[in-house]
């Protein structure tokens, strides 16, 4: 990699704007991980609009995630929504069945009259949703549980949602 190279890389991750020289770095690790894609330049300009308000460090990670991920893309696949989604949706996230599980922990140690404290924003909203009394006094649990879940997933659906689509 040559110093000038190394200077744009720097200059973008700390502009905390993509920019083309970085972007095409990245579509070249893209070409060469999956040697059956191809673009025109007009496409990979196409590519480049929708992709430019990522964080150079967040497309950097997107990349690197796909190309992880996915041992090969053919050549219809929207490329620029896995690496939003890979880049900018946190895959981390704790899935419905462990959220449920920190719920029941607060259950257990809170009680209905005390107020619970939550890892996650979403599990709390999702717990508002259904209702702390309503959970914690609930004899029947599992449609408790079912409400939660629902909840939970389409509180995540939405932020992840929110975080591809730059709302």
């Amino acid at each position: 990699m040559t110093t000038e190279l190394v200077r744009k890389n720097e200059a973008a991750l700390t502009s905390g704007r993509l920019n083309k020289d970085f972007f095409l770095q990245g579509m070249k690790i893209v070409e060469t991980h999956y040697r059956n894609l191809n673009w025109t330049k007009d496409q990979a300009m196409m590519m480049f609009d929708m992709l430019q308000d990522m964080p150079p460090e967040k497309f950097r990670k997107g990349v690197k995630i796909m190309c992880l991920k996915h041992k090969e893309l053919y050549p219809g696949t929207n490329i620029v929504a896995y690496i939003r989604e890979y880049g900018l949706v946190d895959q981390n996230r704790m899935n419905s069945a462990e959220a449920w599980g920190e719920v029941l922990r607060q259950v257990s140690s809170t009680g209905s009259y005390g107020v619970p404290v939550f890892s996650d924003d979403i599990v709390k909203r999702a717990v508002e949703c259904v209702g702390w009394r309503e959970i914690c006094m609930s004899e029947n649990i599992g449609v408790e549980r079912a409400h939660f879940m629902r909840a939970y997933d389409r509180l995540v659906e939405r932020e992840n949602f929110n975080a591809i689509s730059g709302e």
